[in-house]
């Protein structure tokens, strides 16, 4: 029960994955109305749980985090959330 607490109290990590879930979009086909509407219900989804929040932080700053930070290899990533810890 602890770790599920851990992992979903953690507004950092629950935010961090609706950013990269909105730079993550599936793609449209021209003429697919079905597609659109998913589209549309998967950036409101998440743009709505990241307001839900209500972080201090404007939602464009979360995704632009997100694509600055999927550029780091995996040790600077931890490196970079260690020291943000302390």
């Amino acid at each position: 029960m602890e770790l599920v607490t851990q992992r979903y109290n953690n507004q950092r990590l629950v935010s961090m994955m609706h950013a990269k879930n909105l730079c993550c979009v599936p793609a449209v086909k021209k003429s697919d109305a079905s597609l659109l509407r998913q589209l549309i219900n998967h950036v409101s989804n998440h743009i709505n749980a990241l307001k839900a929040l209500s972080l201090n932080v404007p939602i464009q700053d979360l995704m632009l985090n997100h694509v600055l930070l999927s550029a780091f290899d995996a040790e600077t990533t931890r490196m970079g959330a260690s020291n943000s810890c302390t």
